[in-house]
């Protein structure tokens, strides 16, 4: 993150230097999805270079927990009706599986593994 952040601030130096007209300008950094683990640092790194005028941040359904995010979607189904109790051991059997599949595999593949819970929901 911090080296993604030393870019980010080299791109927006250079945006500065050939834009002149934003100097001094509010700045909002707005993302969504993966953009929940950039969008802190990124705005953190602008915050404490003190040259930009950082005026808000703002990420929208922000991918920053994944194991809770996909092992937790249940929830509102739940809170909602749409699920009851005899659909909770299938839950738990999708959740175990796609709480494996995250700890064996860093490099995003258990993706289908974990959306079998929001296969089940629908």
């Amino acid at each position: 993150m911090d080296e993604a952040a030393d870019e980010f601030m080299t791109f927006m130096t250079n945006l500065w230097v050939e834009f002149p007209l934003l100097v001094g300008k509010d700045l909002y950094v707005t993302g969504e999805s993966y953009a929940g683990k950039y969008i802190p640092r990124f705005s953190w790194a602008l915050h404490e270079a003190g040259t930009f005028r950082l005026k808000a941040s703002l990420i929208g359904d922000p991918y920053t927990a994944p194991l809770t995010q996909r092992t937790s979607m249940y929830i509102v189904p739940e809170a909602l009706n749409i699920l009851d109790d005899s659909n909770m051991p299938q839950i738990a059997a999708l959740r175990k599986n796609c709480q494996e599949s995250l700890v064996k595999n860093t490099d995003g593949s258990s993706s289908a593994i974990c959306a079998g819970i929001m296969d089940y929901i629908v």
